[in-house]
């Protein structure tokens, strides 16, 4: 079965790409970091199935599964999302599939297998039909995470006023003695407070301790590596290194699904 991944995140993609190796009747025609490129690859490669990430930058998963539902034949999409429990509801109540981050191989065998059903028992039309449904509800779902997510934002008192800070745009969180400082690309924000009282405010899916005084969302991570003298480093899509300390090497591990 022609298979096309589409995720931005290096890392996911890799690990996707690794998994289905080993998987029979699976062939990787393809592997896209936008949609835009996914989109001329369907065009050119005519998929069977298509293993789409939801959130990306330009257009998002939603927007490419609605064009790939307009081929002919259409093929069978599968969303990967970390949006967990309200993704879930909303594919319950249809007959697509759904990935959650990280990926498991067995969770990957077995979209595979109800791929291989689905196509052989739908045509081209009832997936259309199909997918132009989950997308709405998926719309939806997620829009509720969203306002979830907005109720762990956080606010950081600076020059005499109140700054909202999103959890979700926060790259890696610093300890500096009583404070501590939250990265967001060029900006960063000093806020009173402790390591481990602003873990207990953040998403535990989203936000690893890597270290006593670090923090990271894993949205933002690019690597892991070790440096020349053994040490774990991560390395942020922004270029940041973040040491990760020995006690929080099966942590890191375990978020990253590295087997570490």
């Amino acid at each position: 079965m022609k298979t096309i991944l589409v995720d931005d995140e290096p890392l996911a993609l890799n690990r996707i790409e690794h998994l289905a190796a080993d998987i029979d009747g699976i062939e990787i025609v393809g592997s896209c970091r936008d949609g835009i490129s996914a989109l001329k690859t369907a065009n050119r490669l005519k998929p069977s199935l298509v293993l789409l990430d939801i959130k990306m930058p330009g257009m998002d998963g939603f927007e490419v599964a609605a064009e790939l539902s307009q081929l002919s034949p259409a093929p069978e999409v599968v969303f990967i999302t970390a949006f967990d429990h309200f993704a879930v509801q909303a594919f319950e109540a249809h007959a697509l599939d759904y990935l959650l981050k990280p990926v498991e191989k067995s969770r990957l065998e077995e979209t595979v297998k109800l791929a291989h059903k689905r196509l052989s028992e739908r045509d081209s039309g009832e997936r259309s039909r199909e997918l132009s449904a989950i997308i709405n509800d998926l719309r939806e779902a997620i829009g509720e995470y969203q306002r979830d997510e907005n109720k762990r934002a956080l606010w950081v008192k600076e020059k005499g006023s109140m700054i909202r800070v999103n959890s979700a745009d926060i790259e890696w969180i610093e300890a500096e003695r009583d404070y501590v400082r939250l990265h967001m690309g060029k900006h960063s924000h000093l806020m009173r407070n402790t390591m481990n009282a602003i873990s207990k405010s953040l998403s535990p899916s989203q936000f690893v301790r890597v270290h006593r005084s670090a923090i990271i969302n894993i949205a933002f991570v690019l690597q892991l590596r070790l440096s020349p003298t053994g040490a774990h480093v991560l390395r942020l899509k922004n270029g940041t290194e973040v040491p990760v300390g020995r006690n929080y090497r099966k942590a890191v591990a375990s978020a990253l699904h590295t087997n570490e």
